[in-house]
């Protein structure tokens, strides 16, 4: 007859491992690259909403074009108050255009011509704003690559 199989763990005395400091070491592992994403994270934000900042700017300036769509100076400084600092805004007004009777755009003539389906004349705000981060980081994250942030609109005003 056999023996019955007795389990070998049965055999052998508990161990006891001394675990004091475990959390300790583990803390000091991950902090680091903890504390690696909340840098990247926090300069992703400022980045985004440096960019929503610039294309709410040009909206404003957009806006001022509907209402005075001859002042330049007025469409630049209703830009820049919501720009912020440092930022370069640029006004400029593309070729006006005779749209199709379908709505496309059509040709480009002269803004003084007479079109049987109506002038389309634009304006386009175009703002820019160096972006500097707060944690220049590691080329593993590359928030620190980003050298500026823009925004564009263009406005039709007829």
């Amino acid at each position: 007859m056999r023996a019955p199989l007795v389990c070998a763990c049965r055999r052998m005395p508990p161990r006891r491992a001394d675990s004091r400091g475990i959390a300790a070491v583990e803390f000091a592992i991950l902090a680091p690259v903890l504390l690696l994403l909340l840098a990247g994270a926090t300069d992703l934000g400022r980045a985004v909403d440096s960019s929503i900042q610039l294309a709410n700017a040009a909206r404003a300036g957009a806006q001022f074009a509907l209402r005075a769509p001859n002042d330049t100076a007025g469409i630049r400084a209703a830009a820049e108050a919501g720009a912020g600092p440092g930022a370069t805004v640029t006004v400029t007004r593309p070729p006006c255009q005779c749209p199709t009777a379908a709505g496309a755009n059509g040709a480009v003539v002269a803004c003084n011509a007479n079109c049987t389906t109506g002038m389309a004349s634009y304006v386009r705000i175009s703002i820019t704003r160096p972006f500097v981060p707060l944690f220049p980081t590691s080329a593993l994250i590359p928030f620190d690559a980003i050298g500026t942030t823009n925004a564009n609109v263009l406005a039709r005003l007829s």
